[in-house]
């Protein structure tokens, strides 16, 4: 029987989990308005996501669900330290993914007097790393707090 792994563990997999799902739902939510009648109007680079979503949402979807527990699985059965680089990997990877949707959602402006002054989507990502950076940190503190911390998840 295969040694359990200790909460910390589990803490330090949230960060990713949470990007996976934010890219999930960014990739989409970032889908031009044409894409829902026509599957051959997405907007991706990646080119799995190019195929599934060409073949529509609930293949894209549903590729998310069978990835996810994927990803976990294998991170599961690397030793240290290529589970924590496994993790590491696919989390800068999907900050970096899901980040390129950002400017997208959230243009920004600042009034002033009159003016309307339009503030360029870098500052909308930095804002975005700089809550995923919060949202980890935290976490990884929280590690810490526990009885092993996550430097050491064999």
């Amino acid at each position: 029987m295969p040694k359990s792994k200790p909460l910390s563990w589990y803490v330090i997999l949230i960060p990713l989990v949470i990007l996976m799902v934010c890219d999930l739902i960014f990739t989409l939510a970032g889908q031009p308005e044409g894409y829902w009648k026509d599957h051959t109007l997405y907007s991706e680079e990646n080119p799995i996501a190019k195929i599934l979503l060409k073949l529509g949402p609930m293949w894209f979807i549903g590729f998310f669900i069978i990835y996810i527990p994927t990803v976990l699985l294998i991170a599961f059965k690397f030793k240290n330290p290529y589970n924590f680089l496994f993790i590491m990997l696919l989390f800068m990877g999907h900050a970096w993914a899901s980040a390129s949707w950002v400017p997208g959602f959230l243009p920004v402006s600042i009034k002033y007097k009159d003016d309307i002054i339009p503030i360029p989507g870098w500052y909308s990502c930095m804002a975005y790393f700089f809550a995923i950076s919060l949202i980890s940190s935290f976490l990884y503190w929280l590690t810490s707090k526990l009885k092993r911390p996550p430097s050491d998840l064999t």
